[in-house]
Parts: structure tokens; sequence; C-alpha cells
């Protein structure tokens, strides 16, 4: 019975060292970041240099009529946005120049944002390192909604 065991605890820890050893190719989770701190298939480059997968920040609109919404955000130090990330059929763009991100979104058709449609994908740091700087939404009709919010979470 100690020989089988023995036997398999040989053969477990061979597999380690050929699995452990393998070459960590860039851009994957765990791995360095390729050139430009850019990752593959949703990954974010951290502030060590390797690949992980983002944390997600909610963005949230105060008002029910809105449609569509423009956002400046600004990055404390040791903030990084990597991207706006959209679902449930929302649509838009970011764009970074640290230390500001540009976010624009509309929703789907004429119908309220979806909880989670919209959301930051941050490499380093903190939702409390992301500030609102402007916001400006508009109904379904193009007009602008003075009372509308934008908030991260």
């Amino acid at each position: 019975m100690n020989i089988i065991r023995g036997g398999v605890v040989a053969v477990v820890l061979a597999v380690c060292g050929c699995v452990c050893n393998a070459p960590c190719p860039p851009g994957q989770a765990a791995c360095a970041c390729l050139a430009g701190n850019q990752c593959n298939d949703g990954l974010a480059c951290g502030a060590d240099g390797k690949c992980a997968a983002p944390t997600l920040a909610g963005v949230v609109v105060s008002d029910p009529a809105a449609r569509g919404c423009e956002v400046l955000l600004t990055e404390a130090p040791g903030t990084v946005i990597t991207s706006g990330q959209f679902s449930g059929g929302v649509v838009g763009t970011s764009i970074r120049e640290a230390p500001k991100v540009a976010l624009t979104f509309v929703a789907p058709g004429d119908a309220p944002f979806p909880a989670g449609g919209v959301q930051l994908a941050l490499a380093q740091g903190a939702t409390s390192g992301v500030t609102v700087t402007k916001a400006s939404c508009v109904d379904v009709k193009g007009a602008r909604l003075a009372g509308a919010t934008v908030t991260i979470r």
C-alpha cells in the first residue's frame, strides 16, 4: 500500500515539475504583460507587471429616463482604469489618457440602463480612487437631464 502511495506521489510531483517549469506566455493570466502594458482576453496589466482579471466597478445613472451619457472620470494616484465594459445591450466606448478617462454609452432602445450594463475595469486601485469629474445624460429625445448623476460603485 505504501509503495502505491509513494508511486502516486512521485507521478504527481513529476507532472507538477513539468507544468510548474513550463514557460508562461506573456499576456496570459499570471504571466508578464505584453508590450505597452497590454494583456489578452479581458485581462488587465497590474502594478506587478502581470496579467490578471480586472476589478469591476459599476457605473450607476440616477435618472431612469437617461438613454445616453458622457462621463469624464479622474483616476487618483495608484488607480488605473483599463476600459469600460458594456453588457445587456448597452453600447459604449472608453478612452484613457491618464489620469482622465472618457466614457460614453447609450441604453438599449427606449429602456433604462440595465443593472450591471456599464462597468469599469480597474487594473489597479479601488473604486474610491475614481472620481466622476463631469457627467451629462440625455433622454430618448436627446434633451439634457439636468438632475441626472453618475456614480461609481
